[in-house]
Order: C-alpha cells, then structure tokens, then sequence
C-alpha cells in the first residue's frame, strides 16, 4: 500500500513546518567555512509541510515523499521520479532511478539508506544546526552561508 507520509505530523506533533539539510553539509561550512556541494547529492534536504513530507533532491524541484512500509523500512516509493534528469549525469541517472531509498526518523534526524545493488549509502539529514531550526531549506541554506561570509569588524577609527 502506497500512502503519503502523513504519520510525520504525529510523530512531530505540534513542530509544524520543518526542514532537514545534509548534516556532511552543514558542518563543512560550520566547521571548514567551505561549500561541498557533493554533500548534497543526490539529496539535498527534506521539508515537512501540513503533515506532509516533502524531498528535494540536487538540482530538482520538491517533490512529496510517497512511502510503502516493507520488511526493510519505509520505502520512498516515487524516488526514481524526484531525479532532475538535466542536471545529473546519465550514469547517476542510471544508478539512482534503479535504488532503493529507505529512510526512518531518528531523534530529530532523518537517516536516509540508498541501496544499489551490493551497495549501501547511509545519509543524515538534520533539523538542528546549533540550536537553529528553520521551517524550510531556503531558510536552513541561506543561514549556513552566513558562515562562508568573512567577519566584518569595525575598530575605533584612527586620530
């Protein structure tokens, strides 16, 4: 049985909107101040809106996550149809569209397992950067990138 992933709202009861980023992501630009977009593919983060739970995966558009609960976990069902098919090369394409993507919730992580063939991925994408949550990743993004920035400071002037 295929269902949208609804649940979410009674698991986060009362958090509202609510949005995951790639921690590997995060915390090279909290940690090393530099932007690896490697850490964003082939997710980029996930939204929760209305009890809804939406992917977005590189360089696509988001899309809600439909879910079929198997022995393995719960299945995103409709992976293969989140692929940006322009801004991906065709062997990742490839790889991707054929995978099986599980994921579970974890405190206040997402842990996302991506199996191809012989080979396992695991992902965490967190909600709490220092404390900081955001409603969407445009929020969540755009924060971490005030890390990139250099400090800007004012000393007295000179006499």
């Amino acid at each position: 049985m295929i269902v949208f992933a609804n649940y979410a709202n009674n698991i986060l009861a009362g958090n509202g909107d609510k949005a995951w980023i790639s921690e590997r992501f995060a915390l090279q630009i909290i940690n090393k101040k530099s932007l690896q977009s490697k850490y964003i593919f082939p997710i980029e983060g996930f939204e929760l809106h209305n009890g809804c739970l939406y992917v977005l995966t590189y360089g696509g558009e988001m899309q809600p996550v439909m879910t079929k609960a198997t022995k393995e976990g719960m299945l995103i069902s409709n992976f293969q149809y989140t692929i940006n098919l322009y801004s991906w090369p065709k062997y990742q394409i490839e790889k991707y569209s054929k995978s099986k993507v599980y994921y579970q919730y974890v405190g206040d992580k997402i842990k996302v397992e991506i199996r191809t063939g012989e080979y396992t991925e695991h992902l965490f994408f967190t909600s709490n950067v220092h404390g900081n949550r955001f409603g969407n990743l445009l929020e969540f993004k755009g924060w971490l990138l005030d890390f990139l920035l250099p400090t800007i400071s004012f000393g007295s002037p000179s006499t």
